[in-house]
């Protein structure tokens, strides 16, 4: 962030980490997953994600951002 270059998840995996981090990461176990998923949305600027995979849809996803003059800017690019 220090370098003005945005950090970016790509989250299709990020519940099943979640869960994954709760059930085993030293100091984390035990810990809600939705507090887990709040911790690790503070670390990213945007954050994408594939409803296609899993079997969740067969075409879609979402985009989140932080930054509103970056969010208009991107969504003037979306289809």
């Amino acid at each position: 962030r220090e370098a003005g270059v945005p950090i970016i998840l790509d989250g299709c995996r990020f519940a099943e980490n979640a869960y994954f981090i709760s059930r085993g990461e030293p100091g984390m176990v035990g810990t809600p997953i939705v507090e887990i998923v709040r911790e690790m949305s503070t670390l990213f600027d945007i954050m994408t994600m594939s409803a296609k995979k899993d079997g969740l849809a067969n075409t879609g996803g979402w985009l989140a951002v932080r930054d509103d003059a970056l969010a208009e800017s991107l969504g003037q690019r979306l289809i």
